[in-house]
C-alpha cells in the first residue's frame, strides 16, 4: 500500500536549507511532475518542459497568469534515469523565502503535495534505485561533521558494505538450497548435495565470523556517526573550565579563582582528528555542599558521566591529592577510557609518579598546563588514541566495512545467533529441518540490513528521521 500511495502523488520540496542564500533549489517528482509545471514555466527560448534535454538546464521563468514569480533554472531528471526513479525536475530558483513560498504554494494548488520528511529518498528505495543500507547513509551523509563520518558514509552509499551482507547472503543462500535438496530427498543418497554436514559446519562459522566482526564494528561506527561524548571532571578549582578552553582555542568557560564558578554542565563539539566530540565541563565535586544550586550542579556532572564514553579527570598537580579525589576516582574507575591530566604543571609540582600509581592504580596520565598552555596536545593524542581506530580497523571502517547504526547492528547480532545454532544442529542428519529454519532466520535478519525483508513501520522510523526535500 505505501508503494502505491507513493506512486500516484507528485511531491515537492525545498531541497536546500531555509534561510537567505544566492539560490535555493525546490524539488518535483512523480508522475503529474511535467503537467503540473508545463502551465508555469516560460522558457526563454520558446520551447516547452517536455522537449527540455534531460540533465541539462534550460532558463525560464516561473509564471502564473501574466504574474512572473521568479526566474528559475530548469533541470530535468527524466524517469527512471533520477534519483527517486521518477520523472523529477528541480527548480533552482534565487533564494528569496518569499518567492520560494509562493511557487511551493502555486504547486500544492494544482496537484502536488508538500513532501513527508524522506520522502524523495524512500521512493528510490521502492524504485529499487538504492538499498536501504544505501538510504540511511544519505541522511548520515548530510548529518557528517568530520572526515571519517563522512568518509563511512560515503562508502555506505557507494554500496560497499551492500556488497559485504550481499556476499554472506548468496553463500548461505547456497548452503540453504543443498540442505533443502537432501530435505526433499532424503531417500535418495545420489541426489546432488554438494557439502557435507561437516563442510556445512565449517562454511557457518565462517561466516559467522564475518557476521560478528561486522557486529563488533558498531562499537566505532557509532561513535562515528553520533560522535563521542567526552567528560571532564574533578574537583572545584582544578582547572576543568581552563582545560575545556585550550582544548577548544576560545574562552566558552568563565575561569575564576573562586572554587564552584562552574555550576552546571557546559558542552560544546570539536573535531577530534577527524571524529566528532562533544566536550563537557562539569560542576566541581566536593563534600558537604549546602548551596543547592551547586548541588544540583553536581547531579548533572555524575549524570554526564554515566552517558561518557571517555572521561579526563583533572587534578591539581600543585598539592597532594585529597579524598575528595579519591571519591572521583571512585566515580570513574569502572569507565573504560579515563584519562588523568595533572593540570597546573607550571607551578611546582608536589605529586610524583608513585602517589599517582597509588591513588589511581593503571591509569594514563598527562601533566598539563591550562594556562601555558603546555601538554594538551598530548592529551589530544591520548585521547585519539584510546577512542579513535587504528590501523587495519581504521582502513576497514573508511572502506564502508562498519555498521552505524543500531537497526543494522541488532539484525547483525540476530543472523549471529542463528548461524551458531545452525552450527551446534550440523552434528546430527536428522535435525537437517531445524538447520534448515535457522538459516532462514539468518537470511531474514541479513534481508531486513539490506531492505529485501522490510515493514512499513521500518520504513516510517528510518524515513521519518531525514529532513525535508531528500
Amino acid at each position: 500500500m505505501q508503494g502505491a500511495y507513493l506512486e500516484n502523488d507528485t511531491i515537492a520540496a525545498l531541497a536546500t536549507p531555509i534561510g537567505v542564500g544566492a539560490l535555493a533549489i525546490i524539488r518535483i517528482s512523480g508522475h503529474n511532475s511535467v503537467p503540473i509545471l508545463s502551465s508555469f514555466l516560460k522558457f526563454s527560448n520558446g520551447s516547452s518542459l517536455e522537449t527540455v534535454p534531460a540533465q541539462k538546464a534550460a532558463l525560464a521563468y516561473f509564471q502564473v497568469e501574466k504574474t512572473i514569480l521568479d526566474q528559475v533554472m530548469v533541470t530535468f531528471f527524466r524517469a527512471p534515469h533520477s534519483y527517486t526513479g521518477e520523472n523529477l525536475i528541480e527548480l533552482t530558483c534565487h533564494g528569496s523565502l518569499a518567492a520560494l513560498r509562493e511557487i511551493l504554494n502555486v504547486l500544492s494548488k494544482n496537484g502536488a503535495r508538500l513532501a513527508e520528511p524522506g520522502e524523495f529518498t524512500q521512493r528510490a528505495f521502492l524504485n529499487n534505485k538504492m538499498d536501504l543500507t544505501q538510504a540511511e547513509a544519505v541522511a548520515d551523509l548530510i548529518h557528517s561533521q568530520t572526515e571519517l563520518s563522512q568518509r563511512l558514509a560515503l562508502a555506505h552509499l557507494q554500496g560497499s558494505f551492500s556488497k559485504e551482507i550481499s556476499k554472506i547472503r548468496n553463500k548461505l543462500l547456497e548452503l540453504l538450497a543443498q540442505i533443502e535438496v537432501g530435505l526433499d530427498h532424503s531417500d535418495d543418497p545420489t541426489a546432488g548435495v554438494l557439502f557435507s554436514l561437516q563442510e556445512i559446519k565449517i562454511i557457518l562459522e565462517e561466516e559467522s565470523k564475518k557476521i560478528k566482526r561486522l557486529a563488533d564494528s558498531f562499537k566505532f561506527g557509532r561513535l562515528l556517526r553520533e560522535g563521542v561524548h567526552i567528560s571532564i571532571v574533578g574537583k572545584p578549582n582544578v582547572g576543568k573550565s581552563s582545560l575545556l578552553n585550550c582544548l577548544l582555542k576560545s574562552e566558552r568557560s568563565i575561569v575564576t579563582h573562586i572554587p564552584g564558578t562552574t555550576r552546571d554542565t557546559i558542552e560544546e563539539g570539536f573535531d577530534l582528528f577527524g571524529m566528532a566530540a562533544l566536550l563537557v565541563d562539569t560542576a566541581g565535586i566536593r563534600q558537604g555542599v549546602v548551596d543547592p544550586v551547586e548541588q544540583i550542579g553536581i547531579e548533572r556532572t555524575l549524570k554526564s558521566l554515566e552517558k561518557s564514553d571517555a572521561v579526563i579527570v583533572v587534578c591539581d598537580g600543585s598539592e597532594k591529592f585529597s579524598l575528595e579525589d579519591k571519591k572521583i576516582w571512585e566515580l570513574v574507575k569502572n569507565k573504560e577510557k579515563v584519562i588523568l591530566a595533572i593540570n597546573k604543571n607550571d607551578l611546582e609540582t608536589k605529586i610524583n609518579k608513585e602517589e599517582i600509581n597509588n591513588f589511581f592504580p593503571k591509569l594514563s596520565f598527562i601533566f598539563i598546563s591550562s594556562l601555558k598552555n603546555q601538554g594538551i596536545e598530548n592529551l589530544m593524542q591520548e585521547l585519539a588514541s584510546q577512542l579513535l581506530p587504528k590501523g587495519e580497523i581504521k582502513e576497514e571502517i573508511c572502506s564502508g566495512m562498519a555498521v552505524s547504526s543500531l537497526r543494522q547492528k541488532n539484525a547483525l547480532c540476530q543472523a549471529h545467533e542463528n548461524l551458531n545454532r545452525a552450527s551446534a544442529l550440523c552434528r546430527e542428519s536428522s535435525m537437517e529441518e531445524c538447520l534448515a529454519m535457522e538459516l532462514k532466520g539468518a537470511l531474514d535478519a541479513l534481508g531486513m540490513i539490506v531492505g529485501e525483508v522490510v515493514t512499513e513501520d521500518l520504513l516510517k522510523e528510518i524515513f521519518s528521521k531525514f529532513c525535508i526535500g531528500k
